[in-house]
């Protein structure tokens, strides 16, 4: 059962975001206990939503025979580089990438203030 009283959910929000998305992926998944979208919401404190997609994800990885790893953002894709790389960092390539669109914005902005600009002066 899980314990929805007031203190209990009151401990549940000191939780940060990712330790109540674990802790929602643990009892989705879990083969013990079926319970409904609003309680595991009151539960944990994560959304309706959110909960949807961790079932449909949860049947997913049933019918490939995927075993959850516990961790709900490294369970949610299918990616093989998940394991690697810690939640919040990047690999190399992916760095590069990033800071590569964002000069190419950079620049892209401030070329369309000089053209602003210049309109302004004629």
């Amino acid at each position: 059962m899980i314990d929805t009283s007031e203190d209990a959910i009151e401990d549940r929000l000191t939780l940060d975001p990712h330790e109540k998305s674990n802790r929602a992926w643990h009892l989705v998944h879990d083969p013990e206990d079926a319970f409904a979208k609003t309680e595991l919401t009151r539960a944990t404190c994560i959304g309706t939503a959110t909960i949807a997609r961790m079932r449909r994800r949860w049947r997913t990885m049933k019918a490939a025979g995927t075993e959850p790893r516990g961790q709900w953002w490294r369970d949610l894709r299918d990616s093989p580089n998940c394991e690697d790389v810690e939640q919040g960092q990047m690999t190399e390539e992916q760095r590069k990438a990033v800071i590569r669109q964002a000069s190419r914005h950079c620049s892209m902005l401030v070329n369309a203030s000089r053209f602003t600009a210049v309109q302004g002066k004629l």
